[in-house]
């Protein structure tokens, strides 16, 4: 078979997950399947970073823990920047030890 043919799989999804892509789609002009198959790039490229579920759920909810977390990180930043040790466009989101850590070929990972 040519490498340019675009093989398709046949699987089953819940109602609920053909739901939420089917009310998602619209957002970015995808149909069903690619909206499903974005929403699964995006969760293998969140487990190759070992994010969790969990985490996950933290963040949307904005859990106690969590926002304290990022208050506590953005103090820390602005006492920095105030002190003159950081400049203003250098507090991260991620810290550097989290992005080695996490470091991998993008383009390896592409499910493409």
């Amino acid at each position: 078979m040519p490498h340019w043919v675009n093989t398709m799989k046949s699987i089953r999804i819940s109602n609920r997950l053909y739901d939420l892509s089917s009310e998602a789609k619209d957002l970015a002009n995808r149909s069903i399947a690619q909206q499903i198959e974005y929403w699964s790039e995006i969760g293998y490229l969140v487990e190759r970073l070992g994010i969790t579920k969990a985490d996950l759920l933290a963040a949307t909810q904005g859990t106690n823990a969590l926002a304290e977390a990022e208050k506590a990180r953005r103090d820390a930043a602005f006492a920095a920047i105030k002190a003159g040790r950081m400049t203003a466009d250098a507090p991260m989101m991620f810290s550097r030890e989290m992005v080695e850590a996490a470091r991998f070929d993008i383009e390896s990972a592409s499910l493409a």
